[in-house]
């Protein structure tokens, strides 16, 4: 099958979630056996690495927000979101594949390259499937929410959940397919776009890369790993660092570690602690085996937390928010432990800490719970054989 992927950011090195779902998909298209075009968005300063079977066609531009984009913004019917990643040159890139390549089928990863792939599938007459990575609108709306009543942001932020609402609801009710990454995501679809088709096809892991031999430290790690470029995660590190960590500390001297990109430098005040930036980590997996417990205290949010599945993985029980662990059909008894107070994320990392056993019986319950459940075959497996099922002319 001849798949052309369309995707808004390049990602390689894959150095955060949302990177490691792209490139996954991908590759997995590749690895069974799909002849794989992929057309991204590149920021020019970054250096390429183009991974063999892929086939790559990136467009130089970086859809950053900038003050200038947010401005113009205010004077758009389109959401800034959309519209920042709609470019002629992605339009013509997308032509030219086509064209040249005999394409069969699109996937669309990300509502904002939507409206790209809709143009596209309507000019070729192709099918396309819509990757929803995340229910967009719905960051935006809780994003909003996280400032108080008065604040103009609130009501930018609430305009615009509104706008990308309208654009997700279009996009999902264009494709033939759609892939919604949780159970809750497809009933958000599904309540946009009441006929749309929504199969669920999770995020994943490679378990073989995850599973290596556990060596725990003494003390005991607790590890929070994120791209930290988002600000929602700095402000989900904020917290826990202020709110949960210290009652942490007041009962037992675990060591906690921040890990990944753009660590922020204030991270430095909490040293005395027990707080360490260990910042970014090539071998994720790696450097879990020393760790006992991840934490992921996120507020904003939709689609999967791919941290977790990855923590989980490699072994670790993890305490989330219910926020953080949304839509992950794992429960405590898998190693997952939700708490949306500090009080109670504090007294749930308590008990892992007190009770070592409990604590490696809950890893070995999450590690197997994600190979069960959640991997990258199976998931662009589902994809795969339903892309391949729209390749008949559409009437």
């Amino acid at each position: 099958m001849k798949i052309l992927q369309v995707m808004p950011q390049y990602p390689w090195p894959m150095v955060d979630g949302g990177k490691v779902g792209l490139a996954n998909i991908a590759l997995e298209y590749a690895r069974q056996g799909h002849n794989v075009h992929v057309a991204v968005y590149h920021d020019a300063a970054t250096p390429r690495y183009d991974p063999e079977p892929l086939t790559i066609h990136a467009v130089d531009h970086v859809p950053r927000n900038t003050i200038g984009r947010i401005a113009r913004s205010l004077l758009l019917r389109r959401s800034l979101y959309t519209w920042k990643h709609d470019t002629p040159a992605m339009a013509s890139t997308l032509d030219r594949v086509i064209a040249e390549q005999g394409t069969e089928v699109l996937h669309c990863d990300h509502t904002c390259m939507a409206p790209l792939v809709i143009a596209a599938a309507k000019r070729y007459g192709l099918p396309w499937g819509f990757r929803l990575h995340n229910v967009e609108w719905l960051i935006w709306q809780r994003y909003a929410e996280r400032f108080p009543v008065w604040h103009p942001a609130r009501w930018y932020l609430l305009n615009q959940a509104l706008k990308v609402q309208r654009e997700e609801a279009h996009a999902l009710a264009q494709a033939d397919v759609v892939f919604a990454i949780t159970p809750v995501d497809r009933d958000r679809a599904l309540d946009l776009a009441p006929n749309a088709n929504v199969l669920v096809a999770p995020a994943g892991v490679d378990p073989v890369h995850w599973n290596r031999e556990r060596q725990p430290t003494m003390p005991p790690q607790v590890v929070m790993a994120s791209n930290f470029r988002w600000v929602h995660n700095v402000d989900a590190l904020r917290w826990f660092l202020e709110d949960v960590w210290p009652a942490v500390r007041q009962h037992y001297q675990a060591t906690f570690h921040v890990i990944g990109m753009d660590v922020p430098t204030w991270v430095a005040e909490h040293a005395v602690n027990g707080v360490y930036n260990d910042g970014f980590v090539p071998d994720l997996a790696e450097r879990y085996r020393t760790a006992s417990i991840s934490v992921a205290p996120l507020f904003v949010g939709s689609g999967m937390r791919l941290k977790i599945i990855e923590a989980m993985a490699a072994g670790l029980p993890v305490v989330a928010t219910p926020v953080s662990a949304e839509g992950i059909e794992l429960f405590e008894a898998d190693g997952l432990l939700r708490a949306d107070r500090a009080a109670d994320m504090a007294t749930s990392i308590l008990g892992l800490l007190r009770d070592g056993e409990l604590c490696d019986r809950l890893g070995l319950a999450a590690r197997q719970g994600v190979a069960e459940h959640y991997t990258w075959h199976a998931s662009v497996g589902l994809m795969a054989s339903a892309l391949d099922g729209l390749r008949t002319p559409r009437e």
